[in-house]
């Protein structure tokens, strides 16, 4: 008898824990969303898009952008969720990093990076902030 009454304390316990760390619960101080992109391209001349949406309780996007280029150019630019260009740079070869944050509405945002005859690889993530 002790035995079952102890096995339902704890699965009601397990299951209190659960709702209290669930999206929204108790111990769930903050949200997460972020999109990450990671690749490697060899002589390539073509536009990447990257999009990620930017939650209405969030007030910005933080951007990271690591570039090595071993041949070509690149043009990388940050357009928040009205289309405005808030960011751009032209990068040459060699290697370039970036990291800012930038304030602005809830809505999709997008990388745009263009490559020219290039030849590296990328390493792109946005994550909102609130």
């Amino acid at each position: 008898m002790r035995t079952a009454m102890t096995m339902t304390s704890t699965r009601a316990a397990i299951l209190a824990l659960c709702l209290a760390v669930a999206p929204g619960g108790a111990l769930f101080a903050e949200r997460y969303s972020a999109m990450f992109e990671i690749d490697r391209f060899e002589d390539s001349t073509k536009e990447l898009v990257f999009k990620h949406a930017v939650p209405g309780d969030a007030t910005g996007t933080a951007l990271k952008v690591s570039i090595k280029l071993r041949e070509g150019e690149a043009v990388c630019q940050l357009r928040d969720a009205e289309g405005r260009v808030r960011w751009e740079r032209t990068l040459d070869e060699g290697s370039f990093y970036w990291k800012e944050r930038f304030e602005g509405a809830p809505g999709q945002w997008e990388v745009h990076l263009e490559l020219r005859n290039a030849t590296g690889r990328y390493n792109i993530s946005l994550q909102d902030f609130e």
